[in-house]
């Protein structure tokens, strides 16, 4: 049986500050999401390969695209402050295991999905992450107890 594939729309959103050694503003990615009122708001960072990164640095009109994108267990995002008081450069990155991936840009006028949707998805995802490890953890104790390995 194949392995299902959860992913949702966001919509991309640009943001900009200084960083270490580079010259002038900078930008990161951010991914944003509907409330239930249909309000727009960050959910999360978006990391980027270089290549895509650089492709939608040089699209004028990244702001407003919607992205597909799946949620990955251990894919590196990096993160930073969403606050940009608290946080005015890009020179402290957090790296953590667990994030969104873009899968394609959607064509013009789909929307985002929304906060619910989100957690729902990484929940099932995380959880059969962890089953799946579970089951596997079985069968090789199981295996150890039948063949003394």
């Amino acid at each position: 049986m194949a392995a299902r594939t959860y992913s949702l729309r966001f919509k991309l959103k640009t943001v900009w500050r200084t960083e270490r050694d580079m010259s002038g503003p900078q930008a990161r990615f951010m991914i944003e999401l509907k409330e239930e009122d249909g309000q727009l708001v960050q959910y999360d960072w978006i990391t980027f390969s270089d290549h895509s990164h650089a492709k939608f640095l040089a699209d004028p009109q990244r702001d407003e695209r919607v992205l597909e994108c799946a949620y990955h267990p251990q894919h590196e995002t990096l993160m930073y402050d969403p606050d940009e008081e608290a946080e005015p450069t890009w020179d402290y990155p957090r790296v953590r295991a667990g994030g969104w991936k873009c899968i394609r840009v959607c064509k013009h006028g789909a929307a985002p999905g929304t906060l619910r949707e989100a957690k729902e998805i990484e929940v099932a995802v995380i959880n059969g992450v962890s089953a799946m490890n579970a089951r596997k953890r079985e069968l090789e104790e199981a295996a150890e107890d039948d063949f003394g390995v």
